[in-house]
């Protein structure tokens, strides 16, 4: 196999890093450009070196049940991430952009089937023993078995293949499919040996052995995680690390109900804490410490992403799998009720991706249209020649939505008896589980509950711990409804590919269950095609797509962040605002 350094598509080279005194080989992976070194423009956020230190306060709605990673469903600490090295490390500023970490050489092949990795000899476990190829060997192989089964699924292609204790080369059989490089890279490597001494199928409290910035310092199960500066951290003056991991310590104490932090984070109890919920963030924080400016609420704009609160149908059963109860359910949902109960503060939408460059707008262009017509038969009438509709209309009025709803329902055959819809075979009434482990949606849920009342359908929302909720969705798929932050990207593909691809619908994240081959090819084009105009199209037409058959029911968008931090506690320009406050947030002098 012959690998190439210099491609008319970006790959991966070997370019000199300069951080204060240091000078190191990077390396560095991005498909989506003909750049083969980095400028100094590229560099130029990882070459300023700031002040760290401190402590950094967290607080987290949930519990966790073990420190092994590699078990599925369960729930670990956020942060327990940052105890562990991967090969390559993203870029904050660049879309699909990634640097050598763990990995000194990183070199692809012209068809993204094959990635030969050479470890960096100076890599250290804490233990101060070297990282091996054979620990990334079982960290992709417990993967593969134990992990969830979106990864298994992204992953399964792949082989893996030792070359001598440094080098390892992984290949996969299909061609021109470049997220399943990122997918590898970003694995958070485990220490083989550690995990030797114990059973990596079965979840435990035992910190693994770590290779990153933080070691586990003091844990309390469910309540407290805990995490210090690892003083002998390998690549502490690495230039990847330039900016990041600015405390010296990271506490996170963990909460049952959102109540208790909020109250926290009023009294300044909490360092940096992200608000999402418009509502908390209007008023709930005002108290002496947010008038004295010992804390302070920022709001940062991000124009890559959005997020977008939905709701999903599992298409698994018969009653979702039908069109028009799909539609019906959705077209109860209120968009402009939701606007006005958040103050005006998060606009409506009509597409899955907000305002983003790739969301749907008006007729298909020629781009979309060249990548839609070979399914023209399958597609529903005016597809092809009429703008994508919103799956809630947003200027209908209620009484209207409500009379279109019924008439839908008794388009799917059912019928309104004593204020309940019904089979008319069977009688049974028309009853939906939704299954959610986030408690925000219970209140927001309940409007719709009311809403699907006046049409005669019954909505049972259950609110479930984090592991019974994954034991619902991924494994026994018992559920008819379940909520989704999703967030759209600038640059679209890997999230598409997990929820959305034929391939996940059986065993992956896939919740809705969805299989088409429209769908897939949008999708697949969509992580394989290296040109941006065709990707935005693959993305605007999958948008449609999903619009048309009324598979999401989104609430809002937001393109912002909110946080309220300590006046001492800032994150640097230029920096992703969606990254864990642990990563970039730094604690000024």
């Amino acid at each position: 196999m012959k690998f190439v350094k210099i491609l008319p598509i970006c790959l991966a080279s070997i370019v000199a890093f300069v951080s204060g005194e240091a000078v190191a080989d990077v390396v560095r992976f991005s498909p989506l450009d003909d750049r083969t070194v980095a400028t100094e423009a590229d560099l130029s956020l990882h070459n300023r070196k700031l002040p760290s230190g401190g402590v950094l306060r967290q607080a987290a709605v949930g519990s966790f049940d073990t420190l092994n990673t590699m078990v599925f469903p369960s729930s670990v600490p956020a942060t327990l991430r940052f105890t562990q090295d991967s090969l390559l490390v993203s870029d904050s500023v660049e879309i699909a952009t990634f640097y050598g970490l763990l990995a000194k050489r990183f070199d692809v092949s012209d068809d993204f089937s094959e990635v030969r990795v050479e470890l960096d000899p100076e890599a250290r476990w804490h233990d101060g023993t070297a990282v091996t190829a054979r620990d990334v060997e079982f960290t992709f192989s417990a993967a593969l078995e134990n992990a969830g089964p979106d990864l298994r699924r992204a992953l399964g292609d792949v082989s893996i293949e030792i070359i001598d204790d440094t080098t390892l080369r992984f290949s996969i059989r299909t061609k021109g499919d470049w997220q399943w490089v990122t997918l590898v890279g970003g694995l958070a490597v485990q220490s083989k040996a550690h995990w030797d001494r114990l059973d990596p199928t079965e979840r435990t409290l035992v910190p693994p052995l770590g290779s990153g910035p933080y070691k586990v310092s003091d844990i309390e199960p469910g309540r407290r995680f805990n995490l210090v500066r690892a003083q002998d951290y390998w690549a502490k003056d690495h230039p990847v690390n330039a900016h990041r991991w600015n405390f010296d310590e990271i506490k996170t104490e963990y909460f049952f109900d959102i109540t208790p932090v909020t109250e926290l984070v009023r009294r300044g109890g909490v360092d940096v804490w992200r608000e999402t919920e418009p509502t908390r963030w209007r008023a709930a924080f005002d108290g002496p410490a947010l008038r004295s400016g010992e804390i302070v609420q920022t709001t940062f704009r991000d124009r890559s992403s959005v997020a977008v609160p939905t709701l999903i149908f599992n298409l698994r059963r018969p009653v979702t799998a039908d069109l028009k109860v799909r539609q019906a359910l959705a077209m109860v949902l209120d968009p402009t009720w939701f606007y006005d109960f958040n103050g005006g503060v998060f606009p409506t939408t009509k597409s899955i991706y907000g305002s983003l460059r790739i969301a749907a707008e008006g007729k298909p262009t020629p781009q979309e249209l060249a990548l839609l017509s070979p399914f023209a038969e399958v597609l529903p009438e005016g597809f092809l020649s009429q703008e994508a509709p919103a799956v809630t209309p947003i200027e209908m009025p209620q009484r209207e939505r409500r009379r279109r709803a019924l008439e839908l329902l008794n388009e799917a055959g059912y019928e309104l008896v004593d204020g309940k819809q019904r089979n008319p075979d069977t009688g049974d009434e028309l009853r939906l589980d939704l299954v959610t482990a986030n408690p925000q949606y219970v209140k927001l849920l309940g409007p719709y509950v009311k809403w699907l009342s006046q049409i005669g359908v019954t909505l049972n929302v259950k609110l479930l711990d984090p592991a019974a909720a994954m034991e619902s969705l991924f494994k026994s798929k018992d559920f008819d409804m379940t909520t989704l932050d999703w967030g759209g990207s600038a640059l679209p593909g890997r999230a598409e590919n997990f929820l959305w691809h034929s391939k996940f619908a059986k065993t992956g994240i896939g919740y809705a269950g969805l299989e088409s081959d429209v769908a897939d090819t949008l999708i697949d084009t969509m992580n394989q095609s290296l040109d941006d105009e065709k990707i935005v199209a693959s993305a605007q037409a999958f948008d449609r797509y999903l619009r048309w058959n009324a598979l999401m029911i989104p609430f809002w968008q937001n393109s912002e962040n909110w946080y309220v931090h300590g006046s001492q506690y800032e994150l640097p320009p230029g920096f992703n605002p969606s990254a864990h406050p642990g990563i970039y947030w730094r604690k000024r002098d």
